[in-house]
């Protein structure tokens, strides 16, 4: 029973969360950019930030995912070059963010978004997480 459980809750954490296409003029797709994170390959959250992706927007302000509260966030998403607003949500296993970020695809590359974490100290000196930030970087 206990394994059924876990089960369960690591398909809700991680969701149905399969790669995702936008391409509303058929462009051929090895022509799409394709943006990724490295939240589908932990099952576990521990210290470090991993980040999905839960909306997405075009240059016209026109939200793309087409997503909603109960729905799964992404992990990996194809789509036209151009200039997107990505809202992520950045989590571990104490602390979440909501970070947005305006990035410039280019065609055919493959991107990797991903957390990047300001440390700072509260009142007592104790080191904390202070700001989270969405970041990308071209990946092969």
């Amino acid at each position: 029973m206990k394994k059924v459980i876990a089960f369960l809750i690591i398909f809700i954490i991680t969701g149905c969360a399969t790669p995702q296409t936008y391409n509303p003029n058929n462009i051929e797709n090895n022509k799409l950019a394709t943006v990724k994170t490295t939240a589908g390959k932990q099952l576990l959250l521990n210290d470090n930030y991993v980040a999905w992706i839960l909306y997405i927007y075009d240059s016209k302000n026109n939200e793309i995912t087409k997503r909603n509260l109960l729905s799964t966030k992404i992990n990996e998403i194809s789509l036209p070059s151009g200039e997107y607003r990505l809202e992520a949500e950045c989590v571990n296993k104490m602390y979440s963010g909501l970070p947005t970020a305006v990035f410039l695809l280019e065609p055919s590359k493959i991107y990797q978004i991903y957390c990047d974490v300001t440390k700072d100290k509260d009142f007592l000196g104790i080191t904390v997480d202070s700001k989270v930030q969405l970041k990308i970087r071209e990946t092969e």
